[in-house]
């Protein structure tokens, strides 16, 4: 129990930073940089590993490098990101969004606030698991990356982007390629599925795509006191709401997209 504690408190502990991207022009660096403070600290074996090479990557993303015992013809990598978005309107949240404390909530102990489950979780659970292993003396099995950018929630170009970069001439040096990726994924979930009481967890295997639609509706000219009988606001909301009525099928093509 108290290992579990510890271990929440880690967690709790990186989201009471608030490093949000606003946007890919506006990005909290100040907080990226105590939050890279506070991984240092809280995972001292990780990143004095001799079997853990920590690369910073565009001054803000991390890219540690993992040797493993054996060898295996090519490594994997994990993902996870350093960024939240923004909380929005704080009125409407219970507590502060960055509060960073476990909070009792009708006898159940949560991790709240900002990042708890996007992404912050997979950032501290990833870095924890390492921790323990080489902790306990280990050395894991297979070589692998850990790549965590900085700028998720805004597009990935200066985070994940250079990343990639820096990961394609390590593995291109050495005549390897990425075995495969995993990335933030779902969660635990209860009363999402109809007829389904108990907790799912779910495993998502493809990454949902989108798209951005600009409408432009050109009227005629009146005069206020003359107004035409539709309006261009009214025709603009008309299309609108058909797109929500006919919208695109989910299914699962040829790309990373559904």
């Amino acid at each position: 129990q108290e290992m579990k504690i510890s271990w929440s408190e880690k967690l709790a502990k990186s989201i009471a930073i608030p490093t949000i991207s606003y946007s890919s022009q506006n990005k909290s660096l100040e907080a990226l940089s105590d939050l890279h403070t506070l991984l240092k600290s809280e995972f001292p074996t990780v990143f004095n590993s001799d079997y853990v090479d920590v690369t910073t990557v565009n001054e803000h993303s991390l890219l540690l490098e993992v040797l493993g015992s054996k060898f295996q013809e090519n490594p994997y990598l994990l993902l996870a990101h350093l960024d939240v978005v923004p909380s929005g309107d704080e009125d409407l949240w219970d507590l502060d969004p960055f509060l960073g404390q476990i909070v009792n909530q009708s006898g159940v102990d949560y991790i709240y606030g900002r990042g708890a489950i996007d992404d912050k979780h997979s950032v501290v659970g990833i870095l924890q698991a390492l921790e323990q292993v080489l902790q306990d003396g280990g050395q894991p099995l297979r070589s692998f990356y850990i790549g965590l950018g900085h700028d998720e929630e805004v597009g990935g170009a200066d985070g994940a982007g250079f990343i990639a970069e820096e990961l394609l001439t390590r593995v291109s040096d050495k005549n390897q390629s990425i075995d495969f990726i995993l990335d933030e994924g779902m969660f635990v979930m209860k009363d999402v599925l109809p007829g389904q009481d108990d907790p799912v967890i779910y495993i998502g295997v493809v990454e949902k795509g989108y798209t951005l639609v600009s409408l432009e509706v050109q009227g005629e000219q009146h005069h206020s006191s003359f107004p035409p009988k539709e309006s261009t606001i009214g025709i603009l909301s008309k299309a609108v709401t058909n797109l929500e009525k006919h919208q695109h099928p989910s299914k699962l093509t040829e790309g990373p997209e559904y």
